[in-house]
């Protein structure tokens, strides 16, 4: 049968100049025999594209937007309609502040499911005994009326030691595989109430609730340049 089609996607923009070499090395160490790359630069300039594809990187420019949330839907559904239009059989979405292991599309294809996510954790800020502080936790969780914004993280120990796949009710897109069939059904968008932008992810993941499951591979641990040379890196990657 051979192996399926996927196209690497990810829209970015100058503002991630800094991650860009370090992006470049993972997506050129990415094992799968079957990919091609699509980097969307939604700039306002030249530039940073050229910057990308000197990188030996495929890219192109998209439109660019007053709002980012606009841009980057933008580019998604751009990165949408490609893998619809020309036969592709997954889109894997990363963003250019998130290394995967090389490995990551074959372990993702073949769980054989619709929705994949690998784990990329972030900063959050908590406060312990009136204290307030930094925590990581892992950006993925499920909806839950009774939370933030409807939707309630998972606690960052208990992912670090979970070595197993669980299904979620959301997935930041850091590092995410969709299949076509998903694709064809729901587009990209973003919700904006009272100033707050809800961003693509968390509305994909709304729209796909009930009619989609998201598997998330807990050994799928990815890089993310938020943490990068601070404290934690060490204690989360494999």
């Amino acid at each position: 049968m051979g192996f399926p089609k996927v196209l690497v996607g990810c829209p970015t923009s100058e503002h991630k100049r800094e991650c860009l070499r370090d992006f470049s090395v993972g997506v050129k160490r990415l094992s799968y025999p079957n990919f091609d790359v699509l980097i969307l630069d939604n700039s306002l300039g030249e530039e940073y594209i050229k910057e990308i594809r000197a990188m030996g990187l495929n890219a192109e420019k998209s439109p660019y937007f007053e709002k980012a949330s606009e841009r980057v839907i933008h580019a998604r559904n751009i990165l949408r309609k490609k893998v619809l239009d020309e036969g592709y059989d997954y889109l894997l979405i990363l963003e250019q502040d998130v290394i995967p292991p090389s490995d990551v599309i074959e372990r993702m294809v073949v769980k054989n499911e619709k929705i994949v996510s690998g784990v990329t954790f972030h900063l959050f800020e908590s406060e312990l005994d009136g204290k307030k502080m930094l925590q990581m936790r892992p950006l993925i969780g499920e909806w839950d009326k009774n939370a933030g914004i409807g939707l309630r993280f998972y606690d960052t120990d208990n992912v670090i030691k979970a070595f197993h796949n669980i299904y979620v009710g959301y997935c930041a897109f850091g590092c995410a595989l969709i299949h076509r069939d998903v694709l064809s059904e729901i587009s990209f968008r973003f919700e904006e109430q009272n100033g707050v932008v809800f961003w693509d992810d968390y509305c994909f993941c709304k729209d796909v609730f009930g009619k989609h499951k998201i598997l998330a591979d807990l050994s799928l641990k990815c890089k993310h340049m938020v943490l990068g040379r601070k404290e934690g890196w060490d204690r989360i990657r494999e």
